[in-house]
């Protein structure tokens, strides 16, 4: 479990999801937080979901940087079109996870 910290200090990773679980109420909550998972032995399969998870592939276009499974040119070109300039816009509508 994670214990208090200093006043003043931001929240580690940990205790935001131990707060966020609070809320699942106490039959749903699970004794674990995230960290306790970098200790497993390593896999090939857990680093490779990690990986993907933590820093997928992406594509640098017209300025912006799209995630590689959700982009196509000619979509991002019309984005492009009916926001110019917008560059943070666009690659919020064409990014988001639905």
């Amino acid at each position: 479990m994670v214990g208090p910290r200093a006043e003043g200090a931001p929240a580690s990773a940990a205790c935001v999801f131990q707060r966020g679980r609070d809320g699942w109420g106490a039959a749903r909550a699970a004794p674990w937080v995230p960290v306790d998972f970098l200790n497993q032995a390593p896999s090939l399969p857990a680093t490779r979901a990690a990986g993907w998870l933590f820093n997928p592939p992406t594509v640098e276009y017209r300025g912006g940087v799209f995630l590689a499974d959700r982009f196509d040119a000619s979509t991002v070109d019309t984005w492009f079109a009916q926001h110019p300039g917008e560059t943070a816009r666009v690659e919020a509508v064409v990014n988001r996870r639905a």
